[in-house]
């Protein structure tokens, strides 16, 4: 009983309580509140507000309730109930078991035994798979497949398109893949990032978790990309009052935009599951970008394992709710001690696991940071960004160059770079 309050109290109380637990959990998997429990999912799907279910999931039990008062549920309430969750469905699939193997031993020699066993083996499948399971007819993925070809034949976007000449290799990123953007520090990949998410943002909701960096920097950031003004002396303000006016119009201009910044710190491989399912739930985002992920917590044990238990959260998260995730990475030094200081995939930080789970890894680069002048072709290396995909599952790898206008944390194509 202790833990099905604990469970249901949270969950009045902590509003990731709900949206992880509402994916997991059932009326039958509750002994003693399974009505309770039902009358928050009802109350859930309604989409209300947290608030709101709260106050009508009290008002709806008023009277109802036999052996538990509504504040014994809040004061059972803790904020993370992952291991609770897991322990009631541990112990509704024990009873399940009990009750699937109770049938099969009470069978009596004169009943046919044959129904008996097939149902008993179908109820143990049921249990084993759970709703963890995703398949379709090969019918299915062909009228998917075709579909999706018409669509791109009919000039019609499937993928969110970035703006720059990475998309004539990306073709946009694509729902339910996981992407990879890494760099050494200093390269530019955050600002990088902004400009992406600013860009899809003019199409779909997107949102942006910040590990390393505050929601007040980041939006520092957007400035200095939407209105071309140095961020450098913005923080420095070093701002005339024609200039400042500009800067109102470009946030008020930014205000309007579907972006959500959240700098939380302590993100978990556990917890990023529920973050986006809120953030799905209540902005409708369609992207997710995460600076970076292996600033996400894990509670493995060795670093590499830490690593793939993140790598693998991304992956899940970007199939689950059907949307491209960027996670930003860090890169070992390891391309510093090379003549050519290009990123390889071997240079990915703490874990392969990220270049083997990644849809696409991109590397982030620019030669003159490195006090290289001139390029392959032996034109300046001034301002150039190279942006290396080295792997990229269904389709082409190549480098694509860039014009990274540093003192405006912003990227440009070549073509279109402007002449001040």
């Amino acid at each position: 009983m202790k833990l099905e309050q604990t469970i249901i109290g949270s969950c009045l109380t902590w509003e990731k309580c709900l949206a992880s637990s509402i994916q997991h959990l059932k009326k039958n998997h509750f002994v003693y509140f399974s009505p309770v429990w039902q009358e928050i999912v009802n109350f859930y799907r309604k989409e209300r507000d947290h608030e709101d279910i709260v106050y009508d999931v009290k008002k709806a039990l008023d009277g109802k309730i036999k052996d538990s008062a509504f504040d014994d549920f809040l004061n059972a309430s803790q904020p993370s109930i992952n291991d609770e969750i897991e322990e009631l469905i541990e112990n509704y699939s024990r009873r399940r078991l009990k009750e699937i193997s109770d049938t099969i031993y009470n069978v009596s020699p004169d009943e046919p035994y044959k129904d008996k066993a097939i149902n008993a083996i179908h109820s143990l499948s049921d249990l084993l798979i759970g709703n963890d399971t995703n398949e379709q007819t090969m019918s299915e993925v062909m009228d998917g497949t075709i579909e999706m070809i018409e669509k791109i034949r009919s000039g019609e976007e499937v993928g969110f398109k970035t703006g720059l000449d990475i998309d004539k290799i990306l073709h946009g990123f694509q729902s339910g893949q996981f992407y990879i953007l890494a760099a050494r520090p200093s390269m530019g990949k955050t600002a990088l990032a902004v400009q992406l998410a600013k860009q899809i943002a003019g199409r779909v909701p997107v949102a942006f978790l910040s590990l390393e960096t505050t929601n007040r920097s980041l939006g520092m950031r957007y400035i200095a990309n939407h209105v071309r003004f140095s961020a450098d002396k913005m923080q420095g303000g070093y701002v005339s009052n024609e200039q400042m006016e500009s800067i109102r119009r470009g946030a008020m201009e930014l205000s309007d935009m579907p972006i959500i910044l959240d700098d939380t710190t302590d993100i978990s491989s556990d917890g990023i599951r529920a973050k986006v399912n809120y953030l799905v739930r209540k902005y409708g985002i369609k992207m997710l970008f995460i600076d970076y992920v292996q600033l996400m917590q894990s509670n493995k044990n060795s670093r590499e394992q830490q690593v793939a238990d993140i790598s693998r959260s991304c992956v899940s998260v970007a199939k689950e709710f059907d949307i491209p995730v960027l996670g930003l990475a860090q890169l070992s030094r390891k391309n510093e001690m090379r003549t050519d200081k290009r990123p390889m995939l071997s240079d990915l930080r703490e874990s392969g696991q990220l270049e083997q789970d990644a849809f696409c890894v991109m590397f982030l680069h620019r030669p003159e940071y490195y006090g290289t002048t001139t390029l392959e072709n032996g034109e300046s290396s001034d301002g150039i960004a190279e942006v290396i995909i080295a792997k990229h599952k269904d389709g082409k790898t190549g480098i694509k160059k860039l014009f990274f206008e540093k003192e405006h944390m912003r990227f440009e194509n070549l073509t279109q770079v402007p002449q001040w």
